[in-house]
């Protein structure tokens, strides 16, 4: 590897280390709000993503381990 390489690649961690923590947790104005799934409002969700049949749904559940 070349001297830019080293540099580049912890530059770029950095970078997006900083863009994750930094950057905000908020959804566009033109999506609904971000939820966190919990038992209390697994009904709402599940609603929610059957209402909406005709349309192109995505549910994305993230874990940090």
């Amino acid at each position: 590897m070349t001297r830019k390489t080293f540099v580049a690649i912890p530059a770029a961690l950095l970078l997006a280390a900083a863009l994750y923590f930094y950057g905000g947790h908020t959804a566009p104005p033109t999506q609904h709000a971000l939820v966190s799934l919990t038992p209390q409002n697994l009904s709402t969700i599940e609603g929610a993503f059957n209402e909406a049949s005709s349309d192109v749904r995505l549910l994305v559940l993230v874990s940090p381990t």
